[in-house]
């Protein structure tokens, strides 16, 4: 067991071949009654046949998954590193630069599952669940579909608030939701903090040294209203090359 909380449980696995695998597990608490049971299960499965199908070299894949004595399951593959969160710990606040070439490697992530057909909705980017691995990629190693699930069939909120969209909250996320999750995301790259919940995240005054078009960004992927936010996590790339054009552009000292 690497991690428990909650609903949900986390094991480090061996397959039949030896290799290493993550099998996460959730689990509904016992007062629920069957009919919520079983809607709960035909969700859990019909997004997880999705995530089986992703495949994209900064996303930890999803080998298979399975519902056992009334327990969710995914088997992930598991990707050896220090999770950004472990990161920042062990070795500080990061430079504005890093912390952009990680958000756009992020970006790129959402761009890709936001495109699929429906859209995939991650629901729980964090520095938590972005894992930075031996060769210097960004990998997102988890998914918060089986906890939304969960949280829903329970009324209990799962997640981590600084992370959350107010409408995420309100348990109707949408790809907008996880770009508010990036914003809040850089702001702890660049801070060493997680940001206040429900509010719009202001770099500046946690570090004045970010320069204006980065304080900007987050700020613009931070707004309580979906509409206010940058649209699109395309739209996102854009503006993250324009932060680090503006900074290739700083005069040395």
């Amino acid at each position: 067991e690497i991690a428990a909380g909650g609903f949900a449980a986390i094991y480090l696995v061996r397959d039949d071949s030896g290799n290493q695998r993550i099998l996460k597990e959730s689990v509904l608490p016992q007062e629920c009654d069957e009919a919520t049971r079983e809607r709960v299960k035909a969700q859990f499965v019909r997004e997880a046949t999705l995530l089986v199908r992703l495949s994209h070299p900064n996303i930890a894949r999803v080998f298979d998954h399975f519902v056992e004595l009334g327990r969710n399951y995914l088997i992930l593959e598991y990707i050896e590193g220090a999770d950004l969160r472990a990161h920042v710990r062990q070795h500080g606040r990061r430079s504005e630069e890093e912390a952009l070439r990680w958000a756009a490697e992020i970006a790129e992530t959402l761009s890709y599952l936001h495109q699929q057909e429906p859209p995939i909705v991650h629901r729980d980017i964090t520095p938590d669940n972005l894992v930075l691995s031996p060769s210097g990629k960004v990998v997102l190693i988890d998914f918060g579909a089986a906890n939304e699930f969960v949280g829903t069939a329970t009324g209990t909120l799962i997640g981590k608030q600084s992370y959350m969209a107010p409408e995420q909250i309100r348990g109707k996320a949408s790809p907008p939701s996880d770009l508010y999750s990036l914003g809040a995301t850089i702001y702890f790259l660049l801070s060493g903090k997680d940001p206040e919940p429900l509010g719009v995240a202001s770099i500046k005054a946690a570090r004045a040294d970010v320069s204006e078009r980065t304080h900007q960004l987050i700020q613009d992927l931070t707004k309580l209203e979906q509409e206010q936010r940058i649209s699109s996590a395309e739209a996102v790339l854009a503006r993250i090359a324009e932060c680090r054009d503006g900074l290739s552009r700083v005069p040395a000292g």
